[in-house]
C-alpha cells in the first residue's frame, strides 16, 4: 500500500545520527529524489566541508547551506538530509515549515562518537579533539552540553512552536 505523501521529508539530528543513510533508504522506498545538503554544498563549491570551514568559516558555510536548501525545496516531494546546524537558521526553519515535515534522528553519544571517529577528517567541528573532549565539550555529541546552548529538547520545542510537524526517532543501528 502506497501512502499518499505530498510533502517533502527533512531529516535532522546530530552529526552522525544517520540522516543521510536513513534519508536515502526512505527516498528509495518512496521513489523520490534524495538530497544531502552537505554533499550539495560540496558539489556547488568544489570544496569539502572541512575546506569550506577552514577557508571561509562557518557563517559562509551556513549561507551556502541555506542556498542549497532553497534550491531543493522547489523540487517537489523529496527527502533531504540536513546539516547538523541547519535548524539554527530561522530562514531554514521557515523553508522546512512551508515545504515538508521534519524527522529528527537520535543516537546515543557513544554511538555518534564511534561513527564520527570512522570519518574524523570530514568533521571540521571535531578536529583536534580527543574522545573525552568530544563528549564533554561538543554539543553535537553531548545532550547535556547542547541543552545549555540550544538544548535538543528546547530546539524541538522551538521547532514545534513554529508549526513544523516533527517526528523524533531514536536510531542506533548502522
Amino acid at each position: 500500500m502506497k501512502l499518499p505523501l505530498t510533502r517533502s521529508i527533512f531529516f535532522t539530528g546530530f552529526m552522525a545520527s544517520g540522516k543521510s543513510r536513513i534519508g536515502a533508504l526512505i527516498a528509495a522506498s518512496l521513489g523520490w529524489k534524495f538530497f544531502d545538503t552537505d554533499k550539495l554544498v560540496e558539489e556547488k563549491t568544489g570544496k569539502t566541508i572541512p575546506q569550506l570551514f577552514a577557508e571561509q568559516g562557518e557563517e559562509a558555510f551556513r549561507q551556502l547551506e541555506l542556498e542549497v536548501l532553497r534550491e531543493i525545496c522547489g523540487q517537489g516531494p523529496m527527502v533531504a538530509s540536513l546539516g547538523g546546524g541547519t535548524l539554527l537558521n530561522p530562514k531554514a526553519i521557515e523553508l522546512i515549515r512551508q515545504n515538508g515535515v521534519l524527522v529528527c534522528l537520535e543516537a546515543t553519544p557513544e554511538v555518534i562518537l564511534e561513527r564520527v571517529n570512522r570519518k574524523k577528517d570530514s568533521r571540521p567541528l571535531l578536529a583536534d579533539l580527543d574522545d573525552h573532549a568530544k563528549l564533554e565539550k561538543n554539543p553535537n555529541l553531548n545532550p547535556g552540553a547542547l541543552a545549555s546552548l540550544v538544548g535538543f529538547s528546547s530546539l524541538i520545542s522551538n521547532v514545534q512552536h513554529l508549526g513544523i510537524a516533527m517526528l523524533k526517532i531514536s536510531y542506533s543501528g548502522i
